[in-house]
């Protein structure tokens, strides 16, 4: 890759950061560029996540916050102190003026890099559905007693990150408050995935979105169980794969086993299903940031459905999922169970 004085910051923490990193890289023909990877990771699984994807996009340096070796610290209590402490020295020793700073605004040294004087730009990107309820605030008073740590050691309590530039699968102009005249929204159209997804035939399969609810707390496994096994009769002709997500632990996968075929993936969805050699009949889950990103990527080549949560923990929750599902209706019918 040819070297070049555009410096740009990816700042990544999860796979699907790194998908719309990509995306963001690829729509905005940086490839002159010097494109600089900052990834901060706190769970091994998250850093073997991203490890499997980084090299689909020649990045000019790829630089851990965090060295991996930190995270085989067993105690999370240790672990979260050595990881903290190592990374705000660490952090300190960039230098981000003139730079383009890319992430997404609940990424803490993200947050850290924004407060650096004259940058050239600063670009959000989704990490999920949440960009649907952006708030641009410090998520300080929200946090608990370990986040709000972190956040006094890097001295971004009250920073407030004012992007130039919203790179996003959402309509967030209908979701966006007060959105600024120097503020730009970009469409994320998955297009650097979408040029792997030609000439597919469709099959006869369809793939159950998996999500850690039940781990949560937020629905029963029997609801949990209830909700494959409706979807399961109302396609008989068809063969239901479920996808867990990284989060979802080995007991509660091997709990739901009896109830339905399980393929564990370790990528991003948006990688796994743009490697498949066909396409899926239809994606069904709850509401998760994956019906919105592949519809983005095949339109209308899959059916997608939805099922509605219909326990809440708090207003905020419920006003934020029924945010989503609203916007998830437009594409996807919901199935009732």
């Amino acid at each position: 890759m040819k070297q070049s004085s555009k410096k740009n910051y990816f700042f990544v923490c999860t796979g699907l950061q790194v998908v719309n990193a990509m995306e963001y890289l690829y729509h905005e023909k940086l490839e002159d560029s010097e494109n600089i990877l900052v990834t901060y990771f706190f769970y091994k699984q998250v850093y073997e996540e991203v490890q499997m994807i980084v090299n689909q996009f020649p990045w000019t340096k790829i630089i851990h916050i965090i060295p991996p070796t930190l995270l085989n610290i067993k105690n999370e209590h240790l672990r979260y102190i050595a990881t903290n402490l190592y990374g705000n020295v660490h952090i300190r020793s960039f230098r981000f003026a003139n730079s383009t700073i890319i992430g997404n605004d609940l990424n803490p040294y993200y947050r850290f890099a924004t407060r650096s004087k004259k940058l050239k730009k600063i670009v959000f990107i989704d990490d999920g559905a949440g960009s649907v309820h952006y708030d641009g605030n410090s998520p300080y008073s929200g946090y608990g007693i370990k986040n709000k740590m972190m956040y006094r050691l890097l001295g971004i309590k009250n920073h407030i990150v004012r992007p130039n530039v919203f790179f996003t699968a959402f309509l967030l102009e209908k979701f966006l408050p007060k959105k600024s005249e120097n503020q730009t929204i970009i469409t994320n159209s998955f297009k650097y995935l979408k040029s792997k997804c030609q000439d597919k035939e469709r099959s006869d399969i369809m793939f159950f979105i998996g999500d850690p609810l039940v781990e949560r707390g937020y629905i029963s496994f029997e609801k949990y169980v209830q909700a494959i096994t409706a979807v399961q009769e109302k396609f008989t002709d068809k063969k239901l794969i479920y996808i867990p997500r990284l989060t979802e632990s080995d007991h509660f996968l091997h709990q739901l086993e009896p109830y339905v075929t399980i393929q564990r993936n370790k990528v991003p969805f948006e990688i796994f299903i743009s490697s498949l050699e066909y396409f899926p009949y239809a994606l069904v889950g709850y509401h998760s940031s994956v019906h919105f990103n592949v519809r983005k990527m095949y339109g209308n080549s899959i059916n997608f459905y939805f099922l509605r949560l219909k326990d809440f923990t708090t207003k905020t929750h419920y006003e934020n999922t029924n945010k989503i599902l609203d916007s998830l209706a437009k594409f996807a019918k919901e199935i009732n169970y």
